[in-house]
C-alpha cells in the first residue's frame, strides 16, 4: 500500500513527497488538541517544479504519479524495490488559457 503523502512545496513548486509515519504517529497522539511542532524531511520528487496539479494511483502494486505544469505532463512510477521514482513519460502540454480558448 502506498503511504508516502505528495505534496508541492516551496515557491518553485517542487513536487514532493514526505514519509507518512511522523504525520501518522502526530495525529494519533493529538487527543483532539492541536499543540506542539512536527519537523519532517521532504523529499523532491525527479526535477518536476511548477507543479500545478497532481495524481497518484496504485495499480497491479505499483504506484503511479501523473504531475502536471503548464508546459509538460509527467507519468512517473514509483520503485519499492529501489525506493526512487522513475519518469517514465513526459507529454508536452499549453498552458490553461491557450487551451481553454481552443475550446471557446
Amino acid at each position: 500500500m502506498w503511504s508516502y503523502p505528495l505534496l508541492t512545496t516551496g515557491p518553485k513548486r517542487w513536487l514532493s513527497i514526505t514519509p507518512f509515519t511522523p504525520l501518522k504517529n502526530k495525529i494519533a497522539n493529538l487527543h483532539n488538541v492541536i499543540t506542539g511542532s512536527l519537523k519532517v524531511t521532504i523529499n523532491n520528487v525527479s526535477d518536476i517544479s511548477g507543479c500545478t496539479v497532481f495524481a497518484a494511483a496504485e495499480t497491479g502494486g505499483r504506484c503511479t504519479v501523473v504531475a502536471a505544469t503548464a508546459t509538460y505532463i509527467s507519468v512517473i512510477n514509483y520503485s519499492t524495490s529501489k525506493r526512487e521514482f522513475t519518469v517514465i513519460q513526459v507529454l508536452d502540454s499549453c498552458p490553461p488559457n491557450i487551451a481553454a480558448a481552443d475550446f471557446s
